[in-house]
């Protein structure tokens, strides 16, 4: 389950199609929001309304893409505000507890949209600083999250959009804006 970032594609696009073997099988720049979930054939009637419903009592979401960071063997944009996508990663677990987060394997669900894999060292920190000259400057991109997008990896070794899930019609307002709290 992933947020497609659209508005992403067109400044690190390239750059993840040679970096990130997931765009390359047809993955677009998204956020994710629960990986792993279900196989394809356990995605019955009854979990697809479950996500539709889920979607339906979730407001769209605007953020920016604000900064270019790292793990140690990614780099990523790092969305502001995160805490929105953290609270719906947390919730859509609670509504399907079988699908913890990237397996249970961090304690901490880091939103993020992956530019590029590496396997650390010299070729990570090289092209750090390619990404950091090309793309920086063109920071922040400003987003919205309107559906969640359920993605299939199918036997031809692709990524394919199974399904998206609309979130509800109103925005909410950025961290700082709209009504007093």
């Amino acid at each position: 389950m992933v947020i497609d970032v659209g508005a992403a594609e067109n400044l690190v696009g390239h750059w993840r199609r040679r970096h990130d073997a997931v765009a390359s099988r047809g993955m677009p720049a998204h956020i994710t929001i629960l990986f792993p979930f279900r196989a394809p054939d356990a995605i019955t009637q009854e979990v697809q309304q479950g996500l539709a419903s889920f979607a339906a009592r979730t407001p769209r979401h605007r953020f920016a893409l604000v900064a270019i960071d790292e793990f140690k063997q990614a780099i990523y944009l790092r969305p502001y505000p995160d805490v929105w996508f953290r609270d719906l990663t947390q919730r859509l677990f609670e509504a399907f507890p079988d699908c913890p987060p990237y397996g249970g394997a961090f304690s901490d669900s880091i939103p993020h949209l992956t530019i590029a894999q590496t396997t650390g060292g010299d070729a990570h920190s090289a092209l750090r600083l390619a990404l950091d000259a090309a793309i920086a400057t063109s920071l922040p991109i400003e987003c919205e999250a309107t559906a969640l997008s359920l993605y299939i990896y199918d036997n031809s070794g692709e990524w394919t959009v199974a399904q998206r899930f609309a979130f509800a019609a109103e925005s909410a307002p950025r961290s700082g804006e709209g009504a007093a709290s």
